[in-house]
């Protein structure tokens, strides 16, 4: 099974449909998201799915293997975004848009 289609624990949607629902929200690609643009559109996004999927499985290195990232990216897209929940408005309107699918 590849794990893009494991279940998000307490939650009734796969980690693709997490991600692909979080795209379609904020208005970018899943390709874009996923790759290793830098890009500010796609790297909030990025950073917020890090953040979801790391308070809901608890494990930077699963979290990475979907988001094609390393773990190190990871932790450091969570300890950022974090900071931008509280100092910009603008990304605090996506974590709350994105928060929804949770």
């Amino acid at each position: 099974m590849n794990i893009s289609y494991m279940a998000i624990p307490d939650l009734n949607i796969s980690v693709l449909e997490f991600i692909d629902n979080s795209c379609n929200i904020s208005g970018v690609k899943r390709v874009d998201v996923i790759s290793k643009k830098r890009n500010r559109e796609f790297t909030d996004v990025r950073h917020l799915i890090c953040y979801f999927l790391m308070q809901k499985l608890d494990n930077s290195v699963k979290t990475a293997r979907f988001m094609n990232l390393d773990h190190a990216s990871v932790l450091h897209a969570v300890k950022k975004t974090n900071n931008l929940i509280i100092k910009d408005k603008n990304f605090r309107q996506k974590y709350e848009l994105i928060k929804t699918l949770i």
